[in-house]
């Protein structure tokens, strides 16, 4: 978002998150299709971007949205790359996900031929930053207890907590080695010298 802010970009955000039914899908790209936008950026989860092509191939064939496969996609002379932040053959994901397979049904019925999501995985490594960051602080014999001075968020004007800055500071330091790879962040706190793998999509599978 930067980028366009600098280069001037139009860029139109949307939220599909909560959307489940094609419908909905067919109803935002119909709009953006009207406004000429012809690119798309689409960030989400794999079993979820089938359908969303699907309706952008039927849009531009003017056909019906059954029995529309990938295939389909790409014989419409689509362009479509792909983003891997989370790579197979990292260790640190090999291992989880061997221990994953050997969790107990009975106890966790989902794990159960249940792919790794990239949201998982990125959940995964923030938490293991946060541990990290606490980590820190207690070698450093720095108190994050809310004694004393715990701060209200909600005061007119608001009291900050005395040791956010310390956190926050923490949180910055940090360089561990996650499930997404390299992490740790520069001097804004936003994350820095990470790989993500581009792929080009194509019929016979994708392309690194």
């Amino acid at each position: 978002m930067e980028s366009a802010v600098t280069n001037n970009w139009q860029v139109t955000a949307r939220s599909v998150g909560s959307i489940t039914g094609a419908a909905e899908f067919k109803r935002i790209i119909e709009e953006m299709d009207r406004r000429q936008e012809k690119r798309y950026v689409i960030d989400c989860e794999v079993d979820r971007i089938n359908t969303i092509l699907e309706q952008v191939w039927a849009l531009h064939h003017r056909v019906g949205f059954s029995n529309v496969s990938l295939d389909k996609v790409f014989q419409g002379g689509a362009n479509i790359s792909g983003f891997q932040i989370v790579s197979p053959e990292n260790p640190i994901v090999q291992q989880f996900l061997q221990r994953w397979e050997r969790l107990d049904e009975r106890e966790f019925p989902e794990a159960k031929n249940t792919p790794l999501k990239y949201t998982s995985a990125l959940t995964h490594d923030a938490i293991l930053v946060i541990a990290e960051a606490f980590r820190y602080l207690r070698r450093q014999r720095v108190d994050v207890s809310r004694r004393g001075g715990a701060g209200d968020c909600l005061a007119n004007p608001a009291v900050p907590w005395s040791q956010g800055i310390d956190i926050e500071r923490a949180l910055k330091m940090v360089q561990v080695q996650g499930m997404t790879g390299n992490i740790q962040f520069d001097s804004y706190g936003r994350r820095s010298n990470y790989t993500i793998d581009v792929y080009e999509m194509r019929t016979g599978g994708p392309k690194k």
